[in-house]
C-alpha cells in the first residue's frame, strides 16, 4: 500500500480527518530525513506493548520506507 499524498490525507478518509476537531495531531513528512527512524520506532513500541493491529504496524513500516525512497529520489539521499 503506498504511503498517502498531502491532498488524499486532506481528502481523506485519513487519521488527520477523523481525528477530532480538536485533538492534537503531529504530522510527519518525506522531507524530514528522521521521520522513517521515528515511524519505526512507533512501530517496535507499537508492537512491544499491543498497542494497534499488526496490519496497522505493518503499513507504517511500508510508508518509512517510502519516505525514503522519495527522499533519495528528490534529493538524491
Amino acid at each position: 500500500m503506498k504511503a498517502l499524498t498531502k491532498l488524499q490525507v486532506i481528502e481523506g478518509p485519513s487519521c488527520l480527518t477523523r481525528a477530532a476537531d480538536d485533538e492534537p495531531v503531529f504530522v510527519l513528512r518525506a522531507r524530514d530525513p528522521m521521520a522513517p527512524l521515528a515511524i519505526r520506532a512507533w512501530a517496535e513500541q507499537s508492537l512491544n506493548h499491543n498497542v494497534h493491529e499488526t496490519e496497522k504496524v505493518m503499513r507504517a513500516l511500508e510508508e518509512a520506507t517510502e519516505f525514503e525512497q522519495w527522499r533519495v529520489e528528490r534529493f538524491g539521499k
